[in-house]
């Protein structure tokens, strides 16, 4: 698989964090996003990351 670098921005009314998906999801920076919103937000994105991953793919084809 190519190393693109897969990343997600999250944004609520509290802050911004920016988490990694390649190789593993990481959170690389938060800034003011509360413990219980991460843990939501990680929860999602393992769930659902090939699903993000293949999405992505598919789109940057075309």
């Amino acid at each position: 698989m190519n190393m693109t670098r897969f990343m997600f921005i999250l944004e609520n009314s509290d802050g911004k964090a920016k988490i990694n998906l390649l190789p593993t999801i990481k959170v690389v920076e938060n800034k003011n996003i509360k413990s219980r919103d991460m843990k939501k937000a990680l929860k999602i994105i393992e769930l659902y990351k090939e699903d993000f991953i293949n999405a992505w793919n598919e789109y940057h084809e075309n």
